[in-house]
């Protein structure tokens, strides 16, 4: 894929997402680029407000701009489950719906082991059409073989959905 027009836009608040999305953007051959805000920083504060947000559908500001979106063929949005439901943040890049591209990704991190089936639908109503792919990373397999193995695997699938939009 043609690493100027690939973005993995990405919110991690301890790392996971972080790592995933890098990962991810490596298999993509593209670029990763990271949603920052300040309000989930303080290490217990955070965890509460990051849990408050989420209850009330929050959608907090970036930190900094964004990158331009306009020029992208494919877009994967990286983000944390948060009490079963996209992160605070999440919400807000799903948000862009309008100045993302056509063919637009899914990777979600969790806690817990299980594929957050309900968070799928609640970021695609959110995004207002459906993923080209969706994936799922549990924090326990960070840094695995498996994890390498899902990220690869969803790259192809990304790549291929891609490639047959285009045609």
């Amino acid at each position: 894929m043609d690493p100027t027009r690939t973005l993995v836009l990405y919110y991690s608040r301890s790392g996971y997402t972080r790592r995933a999305a890098q990962d991810l953007a490596r298999h993509l051959e593209g670029a990763t680029a990271e949603f920052r805000t300040r309000r989930y920083g303080f290490p217990a504060l955070g965890v509460l407000r990051a849990l408050f947000d989420v209850v009330i559908k929050a959608s907090p500001e970036p930190q900094a701009p964004l990158p331009d979106l306009r020029n992208a063929g494919l877009v994967v949005l990286a983000g944390p489950v948060w009490a079963g439901k996209p992160a605070a943040p999440l919400r807000r890049m799903l948000g862009l719906g309008s100045v993302l591209p056509a063919d637009v990704g899914l990777l979600l991190t969790s806690g817990e082991p299980s594929e957050p089936k309900n968070t799928y639908a609640a970021c695609e109503a959110l995004l207002g059409r459906p993923f080209a792919a969706t994936a799922f990373i549990g924090n326990k397999i960070d840094g695995t073989d498996e994890m390498g193995e899902r990220l690869a695997a969803f790259a192809a699938l990304l790549r291929q959905r891609s490639s047959d939009a285009a045609e």
